[in-house]
């Protein structure tokens, strides 16, 4: 496919209809998670390769910050470290920090993690059918939670699990509760997962895709729902999306993401009104517009680099249009810019 060498970067890339929603209250602001010099190695034989490196974010309490980018661009392995659930002999934490409530994730021992996944961080893994045990009832693993990190009788856990089935919009919460995992829908299994991850007001929730094998109806149904309860729990939220629309309905900050690395970061409205990379230029661009008459969608065209096979310089060179010689030898810093912005490209440095 043709490459089109008729893209301006200046340009605006991309308006939403409704702007209130993207405003940002720049006052006020209770930073919950603030993540270091964040790098991820994995193990590889005898080798080790990383997956992510110099990750910088912080996330403030009842904001929604979304992370972006194609498959393999590091997102999710970002998520799991802040979990801490890569077993010992997959991966590592081998640099930087997690910083919760003054403590540093990184360093806390496995009882001190167990203590706070799943209870003061939650997360909405994508697949709920994976994720939900098929051989217990949706109760026994719902109140299993409440067992795990609340002295509770099963009266009340019980009666708590049903409460929060409700308030997810799941109807006959009673029966569903003897229910497994294989007879309730998709929709309805990932509002199983979306209750768990917020049965104990977690102070933090990381939604990893958790719209993707949903049906558009759905999709909107859930974004509603977890856009309610952050409201209603003040919860910070880490979403996780390759879905750009999604990302502009949703959240209130956005990391775009590139073969493990931050290449832009912004306030919402900023980014999708003037995105600077052409990462995120053309992430943007593939969005398909109705007002458009084109034969072919916009692609990018190539894939993310495996990790072993990284170019020197800019991550991005190997599909970028606008590449140079000294992308190509150099690696571009993540620079400051006006406002919320950053970006990792020379063109602006």
């Amino acid at each position: 496919m043709a490459r089109n060498n008729n893209i301006n970067l200046d340009e605006v890339g991309y308006n939403t209809d409704d702007k209130t929603k993207l405003k940002i209250d720049k006052n006020n602001q209770d930073i919950i998670l603030d993540v270091k010099n964040l790098q991820v190695d994995f193990h590889v034989g005898k080798n080790k390769m990383t997956a992510i490196k110099n990750v910088n974010f912080q996330v403030a309490k009842g904001k929604t910050l979304g992370i972006v980018g194609e498959s393999g661009c590091g997102k999710s392995v970002t998520a799991n470290s802040i979990m801490r659930l890569f077993p010992k002999t997959v991966g590592e934490i081998a640099d930087g920090s997690i910083i919760y409530e003054g403590r540093d994730i990184v360093k806390m021992t496995d009882s001190e993690i167990r203590e706070i996944r799943g209870n003061r961080i939650s997360m909405i893994f994508q697949d709920p059918m994976t994720a939900l045990n098929p051989v217990y009832k949706i109760g026994e693993q719902l109140m299993e939670i409440l067992f795990a990190h609340q002295n509770i009788s099963k009266k009340d856990a019980f009666e708590r699990c049903v409460n929060m089935l409700e308030k997810v919009g799941i109807p006959a919460a009673r029966q569903r509760m003897k229910e497994y995992p294989h007879e309730l829908s998709g929709g309805m299994r990932q509002r199983v997962m979306i209750a768990m991850a917020l049965l104990t007001n977690p102070d933090i929730l990381i939604a990893d895709e958790p719209t993707t094998a949903l049906d558009v109806t759905i999709q909107a149904q859930v974004l509603e729902l977890i856009e309610e309860l952050k409201k209603e729990y003040n919860t910070a939220v880490l979403f996780i999306t390759h879905d750009m629309g999604v990302i502009a309905d949703i959240a209130d900050y956005v990391m775009v993401m590139y073969a493990g690395e931050i290449v832009e970061y912004d306030t919402t409205e900023g980014l999708f009104e003037k995105p600077l990379h052409p990462y995120t230029y053309g992430l943007l661009k593939s969005i398909p517009k109705l007002y458009e008459d084109i034969d072919r969608l916009y692609t990018i065209e190539g894939v993310v680099p495996a990790l072993n096979e990284m170019p020197d310089g800019c991550r991005f060179s190997t599909r970028c249009e606008y590449c140079t010689e000294k992308c190509k030898r150099e690696k571009p810093p993540l620079i400051n810019l006006s406002g919320e912005k950053k970006v990792a490209c020379f063109r602006y440095v």
